[in-house]
């Protein structure tokens, strides 16, 4: 069984190879400290597992996560940067088990246990924050739009008038309200409360 590891903490990286080898002591341990790297390696000779920060430097990255998804590998996500759009990423790319670093040790050892017998797990203040999240999603509803009418909320965001749209996407302004008039039916509000679903919705953070 082989398990790739991106992790870029010295420290953190040698406390996952020690609780992976206690649950599994035969475990070939593959770590990355880039992700790109560990992008390349999981496309080229795909492990049976896959542990990853989401947090690597400056930059938040989820397409190892989305890879995963792709080829159907299980993964855990150990982050410090958990939050419930982080959470809501996980779910998005099905990931087996989250942990935030700041959990107790105990949910760190059952949440690797849980991905290496193919389990689903989701640390203490996960499942905290996935109540949060589930109130706070039936107070905001999802944006009903289509990929024609996305760049009318774009524009709302940035604050473009009717007339700035028309002459960049060479519209008519007839047909860029009415796409507005169709947008705020659709969803049963203004433009105003379109933009915040939107970003709730929409904004990877």
């Amino acid at each position: 069984m082989k398990i790739l590891i991106l992790e870029d903490h010295p420290g953190i990286f040698h406390l996952l190879e020690m609780i992976v080898r206690e649950v599994s002591e035969s475990t070939t341990i593959e770590h990355h400290l880039d992700w790109k790297n560990a992008l390349q390696t999981l496309k080229s000779s795909p492990p049976d597992y896959v542990i990853t920060d989401i947090q690597i430097g400056e930059y938040k990255q989820l397409e190892l996560m989305e890879e995963c998804k792709e080829l159907k590998i299980p993964f855990m996500v150990f982050s410090g940067y958990m939050n419930s759009t982080i959470l809501g990423h996980c779910d998005e790319y099905r990931a087996r088990v989250v942990v935030a670093k700041s959990a107790p040790i105990e949910d760190l050892k059952l949440g690797i246990q849980n991905l290496l017998n193919d389990g689903f797990y989701r640390c203490s203040i996960c499942s905290e924050l996935g109540k949060v999240k589930s109130r706070v999603s039936e107070e905001i509803p999802r944006v009903l739009f289509t990929q024609a009418e996305e760049f009318v909320i774009l524009a709302q965001i940035e604050g473009k008038t009717t007339l700035q749209l028309s002459e960049e996407t060479r519209k008519s302004i007839y047909t860029i309200r009415n796409q507005r008039m169709k947008l705020m039916e659709k969803n049963g509000c203004t433009m105003e409360e379109i933009v915040r679903r939107y970003l709730f919705w929409h904004t990877k953070g």
